[in-house]
Parts: structure tokens; C-alpha cells; sequence
């Protein structure tokens, strides 16, 4: 006989064996000192506790609903280890082998939105990430049949745009590549993105310091002079009206 607890893992309550439970809790605490101090420390843990839940739905269903170690091991043999490849050194993630590099492998794709690629919301990138092909191809026959008058399309996009969840964590835009939700691929997703927005902010700083950033000056000192003259101009409408109503009183 075995002491069970009650877990409520990313919003769904699981029945734990004391044990599993005591393994899994010394599983995410290694992995929450791994990226302590790191940038979107939370969302990565909320991303890894939401996957954890979907696996331990996954693997209890058709059984008892008791989680017990044999779960816990079989959902950190998915995860993966963070010491393998979390460390400070290059050499860490060369010594951990393939394996652990892999991820777990790839696993099915899920369908959603992609809110980083898209023109209006995102629906033909998404549908393009899940069939593996350039979005652009899509929008090329997208616009094609809008000019064709063939079928639906905007109707259908709608439809899509309605029922289609964005992709807005690392680990939905991870499911959305079919690449599978790992702590190690977890953590390359916020890097990626965190250069990604690095790269935006260098390349908008570039614009503002050249040629775009005198143009873009240049047209607020328009903008801000027109705002001003405008003002005053009502400002002066203003106090003619009240000297109006003022003279009139004291001609009564």
C-alpha cells in the first residue's frame, strides 16, 4: 500500500504516488534553477508543466488514474534531462549524445495560427507550418481564387481565423513545427526569439539613425507643427467667443 497525493499540474489535478510525486517535484525544481535569472523563466516553466500534463493524460488513459513512478521516469525519459544540456558549457550538450540532443524526436502536428508570419491572422502561415511548405505559395493561390471567383475563400479564412488557436507560447509554436516539447527545445525556442527581437530592435535603431530616422523626424516636426497651428488657431476661436459673450453682456 502506497500514500498517494493530489497534484494540480498546469490546471489539471492529478492523484500522484508519494514517491512520483517527490521525483517529479526534484525534476522541476532542477530544471527552474537552471533558468533562474533567465528571461521568461516562468512562461518555460508553464510551458514544461503544461506538456507534463499532457502526457500523464495521455498515458493514464484507458487505466488507473493513479500517477506512479514508472509515469514520472517515463515522462522525464520524454522531457529529457536539463544537466544534460542546460549547462554552462558547450561541452555539456556535446556529452549528452544524440539522444538527448534530439528532443525526443518529432511528434504530430498540431494546426494553429502563426501569429509571428502572417499578413491578417495568421491562418495561411499556420496552415503552411503544418503542411510544410512556404506560406507564400498559399497566399499566391489564396489571392488567385479571390480573383478567380472560385469558391469561398475569404468565408473559409474567416472559418479558420474563428476556430484556429494562435500559437503564442514556445511550446504551441513548437507542436505547430512538429518538433517535439522538450525542456532542451524549449529553451532553444526563447533564445531564437529572444534574438529574434534583439534583431528587430538593432535593425529599427538602424533605420531611426539613417536616412529612414531624418525622414521619420522630419515628418513628426511636420506633424507636431500642424497640431500646434491647429490649436492655436481653436485656442484663438475660444477666447474671441468668450470676449464675444463678454461684450455683449456689458453692452446690456
Amino acid at each position: 500500500m502506497k500514500k498517494t497525493l493530489t497534484a494540480n499540474i498546469s490546471g489539471t489535478v492529478f492523484n500522484i504516488e508519494e514517491d512520483a510525486y517527490e521525483a517529479l517535484q526534484r525534476y522541476l525544481a532542477t530544471i527552474r534553477s537552471q533558468f533562474a535569472g533567465s528571461p521568461g523563466q516562468d512562461e518555460i516553466m508553464a510551458d514544461i508543466e503544461g506538456r507534463i500534463a499532457e502526457l500523464f493524460t495521455e498515458r493514464l488513459s484507458g487505466r488507473g488514474q493513479v500517477v506512479t513512478m514508472s509515469d514520472v521516469e517515463h515522462i522525464i525519459g520524454v522531457m529529457g534531462q536539463p544537466e544534460d544540456y542546460l549547462g554552462d558549457s558547450e561541452e555539456a550538450a556535446a556529452e549528452a549524445g544524440p539522444s538527448a540532443r534530439s528532443g525526443g524526436g518529432r511528434q504530430h502536428k498540431r494546426l494553429f495560427r502563426d501569429a509571428d508570419d502572417r499578413w491578417v491572422g495568421g491562418v495561411l502561415g499556420g496552415l503552411a507550418a503544418y503542411i510544410g511548405t512556404d506560406p507564400l505559395w498559399l497566399r499566391i493561390a489564396f489571392i488567385a481564387l479571390i480573383v478567380l471567383g472560385v469558391g469561398s475563400p475569404i468565408l473559409i479564412y474567416i472559418i479558420l481565423w474563428i476556430l484556429v488557436p494562435p500559437a503564442t507560447t514556445a511550446a504551441e509554436r513548437l507542436m505547430m513545427e512538429g518538433e517535439a516539447v522538450t525542456v532542451e527545445n524549449l529553451k532553444k525556442a526563447f533564445e531564437e526569439g529572444g534574438k529574434r527581437v534583439a534583431k528587430e530592435v538593432e535593425d529599427l535603431g538602424e533605420r531611426l539613425s539613417g536616412e529612414d530616422g531624418k525622414r521619420y523626424a522630419k515628418g513628426f516636426r511636420k506633424g507636431a507643427d500642424t497640431a500646434a497651428r491647429g490649436a492655436s488657431r481653436a485656442l484663438a476661436a475660444v477666447v474671441g467667443f468668450v470676449l464675444l459673450l463678454l461684450g455683449v453682456g456689458f453692452a446690456i
